[in-house]
């Protein structure tokens, strides 16, 4: 009897089955697609470097739902490879093993007498009843008792010869949320807790139980992030992959069941991969991983958030800034991870790590030096001093002599400075109070030379030692005057951030001219690239613009174009439109 030919015979008529019951073939239904083995699994499968399943079908977020195997001619040996090997890397929820005569079927959600052989079947699924099938099991693995592996984390230290009760709770905790719905968690616990084999502990209950198909881990260094794998993802190789995901290999691992990535790596590749692509993001001291523009990285993805964290902060508005409450928000760790009430969701800190036993106790000890003992008590001469923000050295003109506290003040401790000009607002001295009443009630108000002077005065205290100079520093304000900075402090007009400058200044500038509808559209466009350059440099020239072929794709035109546009004035009104910005 001749040889049948697998690929024309027994996989093209699954395939033509699965499309006329809707799969799409490139989309929803891939064919023999390769799929590349971490180093853990080629350990795992000696001798494979990549497997290359016959049919594989997923959904349109790409999470893998069923494999297919159809070497007849060796039946028992398909089986095998099915739950061995396909089974075991990809993870999916059905195996079908076909041949000329019969389809064969399991689903890895069976428990008992049925889960040991697979049963013919007379058709195939549709997606829909895939997933109708996965979300059944999902809403009955969240009834179902979690049973948490206490050899990762919740056992017995041998270091302390203590049962660590409290990364069990944790657990648990944080499992009843995720059951709840809740979106965003915080956990708070001290270094040397062991808050990475807790989370290890958690993923593993996750997809043991079918509740998460995909778990993204966030770290802010590359450190951290191969930390994460070989101390503590490595836990559970045997079982789930993990793997952490660069630029270059997202895409190539993306049914790793855990993806470890360091935050830059995400925000360069997080809007190529699905909003849904995720059922959960742990942040890795969440506390240094996210600023404001970090917040819309992870608002991308549709799936619960949980911080993980041993120095939580709160956001404080002191740098005189128009920062609205939602930025603010952002940069408080409790808010960030929805514990607007300043409770986090679990919490075990230093004092109770080190009043339980799990910690060792600490002593702080300090040493004063001789150098620091007289410029506190004496105070020191100086003549030149290191700007922190300019990384320049600055001489002064004349040798002066200040005690350690007033050095801080005014040399070193920006934060102080900050604190210092906030204090206007609580406390103002009584020889400010008239000035204060008189702009509060007219805010145009003018002052006179002798109540600049009377705050030029209070501002030069040794208790408080700020000037303009410092201050225009300090607020970003270069033309700013100390009554602009007197007035912020007071809570009657407030400073404009250097992007409101931007946008004040464009809006006075085309009021000013009459400008075409075309040039209000490119003057719109540099203004943008102006305001989103302004955190690293001051002015940006046209040359920089337009050698720059993403600001000039923005743009819409080259620089000849754009020149002939403004009747070969460019330079003139670009320059003009900067110096409008006062930045």
């Amino acid at each position: 009897m001749p040889k049948i030919n697998e690929a024309t015979d027994t996989d093209l008529k699954v395939i033509d089955t699965l499309q006329t019951m809707g799969w799409k073939r490139g989309d929803t239904l891939l064919y023999q697609q390769s799929y590349i083995l971490t180093e853990q699994q080629q350990k795992q499968f000696e001798g494979k470097k990549s497997i290359k399943p016959d049919i594989v079908l997923q959904d349109l977020n790409g999470s893998i739902l069923a494999v297919f195997e159809n070497k007849f001619e060796d039946e028992k040996k398909a089986l095998s490879k099915l739950r061995s090997l396909y089974a075991t890397i990809l993870k999916p929820r059905f195996l079908y093993a076909c041949s000329p005569e019969r389809t064969l079927f399991y689903d890895t959600e069976w428990k008992g007498l049925e889960s040991g052989e697979f049963r013919q079947v007379d058709r195939f699924m549709t997606l829909e009843e895939m997933q109708l099938k996965i979300e059944q099991a999902r809403r009955s693995n969240l009834q179902r008792e979690i049973v948490i592996d206490k050899s990762i984390a919740g056992g017995i230290n041998p270091s302390h010869g203590k049962e660590t009760y409290y990364q069990t709770k944790c657990i648990q905790t944080l499992i009843q949320k995720y059951k709840e719905g809740k979106q965003k968690m915080l956990v708070h616990m001290a270094t040397g807790l062991g808050k990475t084999r807790t989370m290890v502990a958690f993923v593993k209950a996750l997809l043991e139980y079918n509740m998460a198909k995909r778990v993204l881990f966030v770290v802010d260094r590359i450190m951290l992030a191969e930390q994460a794998i070989t101390d503590g993802f490595s836990l559970i190789s045997t079982e789930y992959t993990a793997v952490r995901i660069t630029s270059g290999n997202y895409k190539q691992y993306k049914n790793a069941q855990i993806h470890v990535v360091v935050i830059d790596t995400l925000e360069n590749i997080h809007q190529n991969i699905s909003s849904n692509f995720y059922d959960l993001i742990i942040v890795d001291e969440c506390h240094r991983s996210i600023n404001i523009n970090r917040k819309m990285i992870f608002d991308h993805f549709l799936c619960p958030r949980i911080g993980l964290t041993a120095t939580p902060r709160t956001a404080v508005a002191k740098e005189g800034k128009d920062i609205p409450d939602e930025d603010l928000a952002i940069l408080d760790t409790y808010r960030l991870f929805g514990c607007e009430i300043g409770e986090p969701d679990y919490q075990f800190d230093l004092t109770r790590g080190i009043d339980e036993g799990f910690l060792a106790p600490y002593q702080v000890l300090s040493i004063e030096t001789e150098l620091t003992k007289t410029a506190r008590e004496t105070g020191v001469n100086f003549d030149h001093y290191f700007d922190l923000k300019t990384e320049e050295l600055v001489q002064l003109n004349e040798e002066e002599k200040i005690k350690l506290e007033q050095l801080n003040r005014k040399f070193i401790a920006r934060e102080t400075c900050l604190r210092v000009a906030e204090e206007i607002k609580k406390n103002t001295p009584t020889s400010l109070n008239l000035i204060k009443e008189k702009a509060k009630a007219n805010t145009e108000y003018e002052p006179s030379e002798k109540e600049i002077d009377t705050i030029n005065t209070w501002s030069h205290n040794p208790e408080v030692f700020l000037d303009e100079g410092q201050l225009r520093k300090i607020y970003d304000f270069e033309q700013g005057s100390i009554w602009d900075f007197f007035l912020h402090g007071a809570g009657i007009k407030k400073i404009p951030t250097p992007k409101e400058r931007i946008e004040r200044g464009y809006d006075t500038y085309i009021k000013t001219y009459n400008f075409n509808d075309q040039q209000i559209m490119v003057l719109r466009k540099i203004k943008g690239l102006v305001s989103a350059n302004v955190a690293d440099k001051k002015r940006i020239s046209p040359q920089e613009i337009f050698d720059n072929p993403f600001y000039a794709r923005a743009i819409g035109y080259d620089f000849q174009e754009v020149n002939q546009l403004f009747d070969n004035q460019f330079f003139c009104v670009f320059n003009n439109l900067q110096t409008t910005f006062k930045i």
